[in-house]
């Protein structure tokens, strides 16, 4: 009984260490937000903030990596050819994790986003390409399918950094579009 009360509260200091976090972001920019800042607006002492985490990226690292398992559990429910579905399903879990978009927004980079994206699906790229009539070899249908997802997450985070007045279903379409015109240009049929 005690250590899932313990639990419970380590649980609770690290979300409101979090909430800290998200709340700074809205009044400066991350480089600018110090741990003495974040344990203010927490309400908690320096050394429990390093109890926790070693940094104040290590808490946008585990905001993101929330954000990420959900936006896996979304798409694991979507087929990897219906890039429609799969965006409306990665927006979702973005407008759920509305903390992880504030994140995103203002501390971190393309590179470590990117990174976090999985690319698990290039087997199964390849497999359907070929099933197709894809004359082109393993190696280029690999490079093709690492084009295509780099574009499309390029584009789908900048839709996630930004506020934008388009409906996710409008972004949906464009990123679809987007992918099936560079695939038709870049796969060799005969």
């Amino acid at each position: 009984m005690q250590q899932r009360n313990i639990d419970r509260r380590s649980q609770k200091t690290k979300q409101s260490i979090q909430a800290a976090l998200i709340k700074l972001l809205e009044e400066k920019s991350f480089p600018k937000i110090s741990v003495t800042d974040i344990c203010r607006e927490a309400d908690i002492n320096r050394n429990t903030f390093y109890s926790y985490y070693k940094r104040q990226s290590d808490v946008c690292d585990e905001i993101l990596k929330l954000y990420f398992n959900r936006f896996s559990a979304a798409v694991k429910i979507v087929s990897p050819s219906d890039i429609y579905a799969m965006t409306l399903a990665i927006l979702d879990a973005t407008k759920t994790g509305s903390d992880a978009r504030k994140v995103i927004r203002h501390c971190a980079e393309y590179h470590e986003i990117s990174n976090a994206f999985d690319m698990k699906y290039r087997d199964a790229f390849i497999a359907s390409q070929k099933e197709a009539g894809a004359k082109n070899s393993d190696e280029d249908l690999a490079r093709i399918h690492d084009f295509i997802v780099r574009g499309y997450q390029g584009v789908l985070i900048s839709y996630v950094k930004q506020d934008t007045n388009k409906d996710d279903e409008a972004i949906a379409y464009e990123l679809a579009y987007m992918c099936n015109t560079v695939l038709q240009a870049m796969i060799k049929k005969d």
